[in-house]
């Protein structure tokens, strides 16, 4: 998160989302992929550990995003 392109913006709604505890999943934008969005999980909320993989999918990225 605090590479993201708001990280004050995110790290302030993570700590807020942790602490308030009242929601399983925070969606945020996808740093690598726009249009696209991510969803951090809470461990600390009460239903947490009922999360289940149920498939996972391979993301090929375009090498040239990422080079330097």
């Amino acid at each position: 998160v605090s590479q993201s392109r708001y990280p004050a913006l995110y790290s302030k709604n993570w700590r807020r989302f942790i602490k308030k505890n009242d929601e399983l999943a925070l969606k945020v934008p996808s740093v690598a992929v726009q249009g696209e969005y991510n969803f951090l999980l809470n461990p600390n909320f009460s239903t947490s550990q009922l999360i289940k993989i149920v498939k996972v999918e391979d993301l090929n990225f375009d090498k040239r995003l990422f080079v330097r």
